[in-house]
This record gives structure tokens, C-alpha cells and sequence, in this order.
């Protein structure tokens, strides 16, 4: 998950648990440090390795059947939303739709159109442009920069393989990669090249690697990425 987006969701728990944080920026009362460090006992993070089950989501069940004071508040974070299995998005359509006194649900992803209808049509939608530098983000990425047109197989290939990505971080790092394109495009709108490279990044983004495939996956990428004419 983009460094951006935790830090957004970390300075939200903290206006809302923290009285000092409402008041100053860079708050690092004992509350706010244990948010920092996903140690505070009002806020729950749910982040399996792979795509979310039932189990994984029973935790929510747990806690919310103790019913909160009046003023008190609890969070549950779910990150890479976009993993939820039906059986686990069905699961936990009712407490969303209609959570206990005090609990909220914050969703995290980087793919919206993955979500469930009926789990998006029972939350507030929130974009957070990102924008990304290529260049001091994954090394990987510079092989995929709008000037990268000096291909060095050797090399990329000698990064892809030290990164031994699994397919979750081939997906934040694709949508990193598209994030940069959408806010780069934004400063150069007549740029053809770069509305050739994001709809060649937004098609790949259909068709995310699979189980076992991340390497394939960028590889074929890098093999089949527009060259710089």
C-alpha cells in the first residue's frame, strides 16, 4: 500500500483519537505514536498476505459483540480491499451497511473497480491522487520511465529477480506506475507518448499477474513496453 495512503489514514485516526492532534501537526503524544506503530488498542489493521477468507474477517465479529461506552470509538482497517472474497465481502455487508455504536470501517485499495458493488454502495468513497517519483520510489520502475528508451535487459532482469515479488506488490507497484502517468499527464496534456504508455499500463492492469506469475508478468511488460521512437 502507497506510503501516501497509510499516512493519510494514519493522520485521520489521529484527529480522531487524539485531542492534541486536531490542534497541531506532528503530534507525538504516546496515542499518536501507538497509531504510528499499529499499536493502539482502538484500531484494529486486517492485512492478510493473500486475498482475504472468512476467517480472516472474523475478528470483526469478535470485537464488535462487545458494545462500546458512548464516546468511544473503534476502527477496523482493511487494507488491499480489493481482495475480499465474495464469501468474505458477504460477510461483512450487514455490519457495514448497519456497524454497532462507535465502530467504523476504513477500506483501503488500489483498485476500486475490484470491490464488490454492493460493498462500495455502503461506504463514502475517498480518491487520494498519488504522484510518484520514479526515481526515488522501486528501482524497478526507472526500467518503465517515460524516457526509457535505452533498453539494458541485463540489468533489468538482475532487479526484477533480487525483488522476488509476490503478485499483491506486482499490483501496487503497476498501479504506482499508472498513479505517476495520470499526475505527469496532468502537466504535459498533449503528450502523446505518455497517453500511449498509460493506456498500455491500464490495459495490462486487466489482466494482473497470477498466482506464481509475477516475474512473467513484468518481464512480458518490459519486453512489450512502447519504445521511445
Amino acid at each position: 500500500m502507497p506510503e501516501q495512503t497509510l499516512g493519510f489514514v494514519e493522520s485521520l485516526l489521529q484527529k480522531k483519537l487524539c485531542p492534541l492532534a486536531a490542534e497541531q501537526a506532528g503530534c507525538f503524544c504516546s496515542t499518536c505514536r501507538k497509531i504510528k506503530a499499529r499499536q493502539h488498542h482502538s484500531v484494529i489493521w486486517i492485512c492478510p498476505e493473500k486475498g482475504y477468507t472468512v476467517d480472516d474477517v472474523d475478528i470483526i465479529f469478535e470485537r464488535t459483540a462487545f458494545a462500546l461506552d458512548e464516546n468511544e470509538q473503534c476502527f477496523f482497517i482493511l487494507t488491499k480491499a480489493q481482495t475480499l472474497t465474495s464469501a468474505a465481502a458477504n460477510r461483512i455487508l450487514k455490519v457495514l451497511e448497519e456497524p454497532p455504536r462507535g465502530y467504523q470501517f476504513i477500506l483501503l485499495t488500489d483498485n476500486l473497480n475490484a470491490l464488490l458493488p454492493t460493498i462500495i454502495s455502503r461506504c463514502m468513497v475517498t480518491m487520494l491522487e498519488q504522484k510518484v517519483g520514479l526515481a526515488s520510489s522501486n528501482p524497478l520502475l526507472t526500467f518503465f520511465s517515460p524516457d526509457a528508451h535505452k533498453r539494458d535487459p541485463f540489468s533489468f532482469e538482475q532487479e526484477l529477480k533480487k525483488q522476488h515479488l509476490s503478485e499483491g506488490q506486482s499490483c501496487d507497484l503497476l498501479y504506482e506506475l499508472i498513479n505517476y502517468y495520470i499526475e505527469t499527464i496532468k502537466s504535459a496534456p498533449d503528450n502523446q507518448r505518455l497517453s500511449t504508455i498509460l493506456d498500455f499500463l491500464l490495459v495490462r492492469a486487466k489482466q494482473p499477474p497470477q498466482s506464481g506469475g509475477s516475474e512473467l508478468f513484468w518481464k512480458n511488460m518490459y519486453l512489450s513496453w512502447p519504445v521511445k521512437k
